[in-house]
């Protein structure tokens, strides 16, 4: 069930979906001390911090981790396809674009105080350059970016995982603490800094264990995320070029490891660290296999095409630049990366 309020689009569904996989994170963490009811006599609150922790990551923290400096390549087609995809996806300007000096092939989208941003990473650009990536592709990974960004999933995975950062520091905090306290009970003998310091560590783990559990949740929110800027990206360069890119870029980065990490160790190690059952727990990204056969086997869902939105719905079934035959709804070719006209534009 979708409602326009203010000229937005928006999605019951799926702000009831998140609001029950961050309760979900927040009892799980909070319910050993505070029970049911002292939860729900602080649900206000605890949505209020919540929020204001998650503005903060977004906003504030998240420069500051993705660590990009402005896109200042001579190679403009890549900024002019940043463009042309944001106009296609509806947006009146584009997000600013950024570059990660990390030899993977990745990007991210994220906010700051000064406004949107998508990050590429110096691999990205490289194999751009040598041709291992197409423009084709380049506009896929910018269309899944975007998708991100107007779904403002940042801000949105940030929320539902705020509790358990917030635990996961006061845990730290707390163990970190507990240590200063062995080390004076060592010094001075005294039984109560040995207490203080037990107690502090203990408490502390037993908040990074619930913290550890509650993130399963949060990981399997941020998982169905990424399907959804999957389907969106789709709807810009098509299902079939979304899934092309998905696959190249998947096996180009199997064949290297990034020394430096660009976010967190858990999203941005190179191969994925993760292999058993309960490791693909806390994984970010559902694995690329799956991406590619829910793109393929499932219809992405297409909006009506907003006033001046360019290249919005494609009724074009063969390139004009190649010949190959395009997917329902393609703003690109995935195939040669030529821009796609509507019936009836010159």
């Amino acid at each position: 069930m979708e409602e326009r309020l203010s000229g937005r689009t928006v999605n019951w569904g799926k702000l009831a979906y998140l609001l029950v996989v961050f309760f979900g994170c927040t009892t799980i963490i909070l319910l050993p001390f505070l029970g049911l009811r002292g939860i729900l006599s602080v649900v206000l609150w605890l949505v209020a911090i919540g929020a204001a922790v998650a503005a903060a990551s977004c906003f504030l923290l998240a420069p500051c981790f993705v660590k990009a400096k402005k896109f200042d390549s001579p190679q403009k087609e890549v900024s002019r396809a940043l463009e042309d995809v944001s106009k296609a996806a509806g947006r009146k300007n584009a997000p600013q674009l950024m570059l990660v000096d990390v030899p993977e092939i990745n990007a991210i989208a994220y906010y700051s105080v000064f406004g949107s941003r998508v990050a590429v990473t110096k691999g990205f650009v490289q194999s751009y350059l040598s041709g291992a990536i197409s423009e084709a592709d380049v506009k896929a990974v910018f269309a899944h970016e975007v998708a991100h960004l107007n779904g403002r999933h940042p801000l949105k995975t940030s929320f539902a995982a705020s509790w358990v950062v917030i635990t996961d520091y006061v845990s730290s905090g707390l163990i970190v603490a507990g240590s200063a306290f062995s080390v004076i009970a060592a010094a001075t003998r005294k039984s109560s800094y040995a207490i203080a310091a037990f107690a502090s560590i203990l408490f502390g783990v037993i908040l990074k264990v619930l913290a550890k559990i509650a993130s399963i949740v949060a990981f399997h929110y941020q998982r169905t995320i990424e399907y959804e800027a999957d389907a969106g990206g789709a709807e810009v360069v098509g299902r079939k070029g979304m899934a092309s890119m998905l696959q190249k870029i998947g096996r180009l980065n199997q064949t290297m490891r990034s020394p430096k990490k660009l976010f967190a160790p858990e999203r941005w190690t190179t191969p994925p660290t993760n292999r058993n059952w309960l490791d693909r727990l806390f994984d970010t990204h559902p694995a690329t296999e799956a991406r590619v056969r829910k793109l393929l086997t499932e219809s992405v869902p297409h909006e009506k095409p907003k006033p001046g939105q360019a290249l919005s719905r494609m009724v074009e079934s063969v390139c004009s630049g190649c010949g190959a035959k395009l997917p329902e709804g393609s703003g690109f070719c995935p195939f040669c990366g030529a821009k796609l006209r509507r019936r009836g534009e010159g």
